[in-house]
């Protein structure tokens, strides 16, 4: 890993789920679609 893939798993890790659900996925958390999205998201990038 170089310099800036390492800076920004910090900063991806120093986030809280909340955050990430605002920055990558701003849909809300309110249907089974919805959040089975928000998981394949978040696990790919875990």
């Amino acid at each position: 890993m170089d310099k800036e893939e390492v800076i920004i798993k910090n900063k991806f890790n120093a986030l809280t789920a909340s955050e990430i659900l605002r920055e990558l996925y701003s849909k809300e958390l309110d249907s089974k679609k919805n959040i089975l999205e928000y998981i394949d998201i978040t696990r790919v990038l875990s």
